[in-house]
């Protein structure tokens, strides 16, 4: 217990002092993403116990994994040093939180909620960062496609990990979600926004076809459930296209 108390705290430590080396000398950045997946890894193992290559262990990874390096690529394409700062305390906190909750018996409702919002926070970095290479790089749409391919079938693989539904049952599920995210994104890459705003709007479409499948895998969906997502998820969407009119 005393081992694991220790590196609960000691990783999200780790985590900020290799950022702030990135900070000060911005060429060590893959040498620091080494380092601060290694800690991930190397600290989630010694939190939760079992073997490195069972599948819960590989399965608890891919959030926190994730989270951190959705984080350290967008604060590559950050232009204001204190939003830098701002994103890699936040990712040691969330990290804290993880492995404070992982270890616990009976934390499915916890894995449930730090699903939902933390994969929603990174999907928003991730997909920020691609529209990000499109603006300061020209970067052409096949890669934008082929990473957010790849990126949203490892969140939802999470999320049905998360929430305890069979593979073989969302399987289809992550076919079709991938699929209109990816439409999603091909058709917000013609936009003439800023990468904040259109990672943000194609987040929030991922949030809203979570929201909706979870209970629709489970047998529970309500009219109630699917009016409550996209009402919420249109009026987001609605205020974050009217304020990339007016900035």
């Amino acid at each position: 217990m005393g081992n694991t108390f220790v590196f609960i705290f000691l990783a999200p430590l780790a985590l900020i002092g290799f950022f702030e080396i990135y900070f000060i000398k911005p060429d060590f950045f893959f040498w620091v993403l080494i380092l601060v997946n290694a800690t991930i890894v190397f600290s989630l193992k010694k939190v939760k116990g079992g073997r490195f290559f069972s599948k819960e262990f590989g399965h608890s990874l891919i959030l926190p994994l994730l989270f951190v390096n959705s984080v350290a690529a967008y604060s590559l394409i950050v232009p204001y040093r204190l939003v830098s700062q701002i994103l890699f305390l936040t990712s040691a906190v969330f990290i804290f939180y993880y492995f404070k909750n992982i270890g616990r018996e009976n934390n499915e409702r916890f894995l449930e909620n730090i699903s939902s919002y933390g994969g929603f926070l990174a999907v928003f970095f991730f997909f920020s960062f691609f529209y990000g290479l499109k603006a300061f790089l020209g970067t052409p749409i096949w890669i934008l496609i082929l990473a957010t391919t790849i990126l949203t079938t490892i969140a939802i693989f999470e999320v049905l990990w998360a929430n305890r539904i069979p593979l073989q049952k969302g399987s289809v599920y992550i076919f079709l979600a991938c699929l209109l995210i990816v439409q999603l994104a091909w058709a917000l890459y013609f936009l003439p926004l800023s990468y904040n705003f259109l990672g943000l709007v194609l987040a929030i479409c991922y949030y809203i076809i979570i929201g909706v499948a979870k209970p629709l895998l489970r047998g529970a969906l309500s009219k109630k459930t699917v009016k409550l997502y996209l009402i919420c998820g249109l009026a987001s969407i609605s205020a974050v296209l009217l304020a990339a009119k007016w900035l």
